[in-house]
């Protein structure tokens, strides 16, 4: 009862926080079809503010993701206006402070709020456009698989953290929300009966308590509409090849996108440890669930392999890590097919899954002693960083309202007349 309450706590606080950012999203959408035309959009913003934040992004060019190709849909400035950039930059500012005051800001990847936000609603935006060139063909369905569940309350029971459940529980209603056909949840048993609760309260949307071996995740004829669902794994050491081919059949049959949010990571040494250095795998606590972020870029390099294409797997993140490519969104459409499933993730502390992209970091700062064995080595395509996951989580639905905002003006307001006037 204290977790769900807890939970609740800390979902209503910042769902208030996420009803203004998008309650000004929205105003900024009334106003921009109001005067059909783009220029002012920049007017509105700070001047120090804006050109900080202009001159950041601009001095990008490519980014290499761990799959080890340029990541696409992140031209953020063919795709997204300086406000709308401005606005989630603004997002990362709030939820990096490093309240607790634990080191995490040096975590902070630039832009992959950004990024990760305009990947995400370029899937579903190809998506609508292919369902709409061809009704006649089976629509392709587009589903997320978000991992979480962090036991880090040893001597609980249950013993999961309350950073994770609210959050994973807003990244699942955004993504549906945006288009996305099914969301799956994966926890570690230890984790489900709060996820579960966390879930249940989400009376809009049904909710499918486990998936069975015989029940597809994400079947193609399913017409009972959006859904999240929830799935559990054992232990790693109750793990059985069962287990393992049912993490392969999700991957392989119903995966475009993974996420983690407040997610255990593993070590070097292979196992999964709280802030304090507890292991939490030896004490039966973790499901390898990291296992299908190999799963995923193993399925990736096959495809490149298929098409005759060669990847440089650079899985640490260096100074050019938010670096943006040229491409856009006509690059992915055509490609829809054959693009990489990306993995985003979120975490506050360095032993979360994905803090491999910033691993260096984690060894060398002073408020993380023991990043030597907690960081995990799992890197992210897109990491966000938070002073709590579950900000984090919250975060990244927000960023994707505002973008998916800004391109939906783009794409349906921009009837092509512009009158040349700037009112802004």
């Amino acid at each position: 009862v204290i977790v769900v309450f807890t939970c609740s706590h800390y979902y209503w606080y910042f769902v208030l926080l996420l009803g203004h950012i998008i309650s000004s999203s929205l105003a900024f959408r009334d106003s921009y079809i109001h005067h059909h035309h783009y220029p002012h959009r920049h007017s509105s913003i700070g001047a120090s503010e804006s050109s900080h934040n202009h001159s950041q992004s601009q001095s990008q060019s490519h980014s290499h993701s761990p799959n080890g190709n340029t990541n696409t849909n992140t031209n953020t400035n063919t795709m997204v206006s300086q406000l709308t950039r401005d606005r989630v930059q603004k997002i990362q500012d709030i939820i990096g402070q490093d309240d607790g005051g634990r080191g995490m800001k040096s975590l902070i990847v630039p832009n992959d709020l950004l990024h990760a936000a305009i990947h995400i609603t370029s899937l579903v935006s190809n998506k609508s456009k292919s369902d709409t060139k061809s009704k006649s063909k089976s629509q392709k369905q587009k589903h997320v698989i978000i991992l979480s569940g962090f036991p880090c309350c040893v001597n609980e029971n249950p013993p999961t953290e309350t950073d994770g459940p609210p959050g994973t529980v807003a990244i699942a209603k955004c993504m549906l929300a945006l288009g996305f056909d099914s969301v799956t949840i994966v926890v570690d048993e230890c984790n489900e009966s709060v996820f579960q609760a966390a879930i249940q309260e989400t009376h809009d949307i049904e909710f499918v308590p486990q998936k069975t071996t015989d029940d597809s995740t994400c079947s193609s004829n399913n017409n009972r509409g959006k859904r999240i669902q929830l799935v559990i794994f054992p232990p790693e050491q109750g793990m059985k090849q069962e287990d393992y081919d049912r993490m392969q059949s999700m991957v392989d049959e119903a995966c475009d996108l993974l996420i983690a949010c407040e997610r255990a990571g593993p070590g070097a040494s292979g196992n999964c440890y709280t802030m304090r250095g507890i292991d939490m795998t030896s004490m039966n606590l973790i499901a390898p669930l990291h296992k299908m972020v190999d799963m995923v870029r193993t399925k990736n390099q096959n495809k490149h392999e298929n098409d005759g294409e060669c990847n440089h797997h650079d899985y640490t993140d260096h100074d050019d890590h938010d670096h943006h490519s040229d491409h856009d969104d006509h690059h992915s459409d055509h490609n829809d097919h054959h693009a990489n499933v990306q993995f985003i993730a979120i975490g506050d502390g360095g032993n979360e899954l994905g803090m491999g992209k910033v691993i260096d970091k984690i060894l060398t700062n002073p408020k993380i002693s023991n990043g030597d064995l907690i960081g995990a080595v799992t890197p992210a395509d897109y990491l966000i960083a938070a002073s709590v996951s579950n900000w984090g989580g919250y975060a990244l639905a927000a960023a994707c309202a505002l973008v998916k905002c800004d391109r939906d003006d783009d794409d349906g307001n921009d009837d092509g007349n512009d009158d040349g006037n700037d009112d802004g």
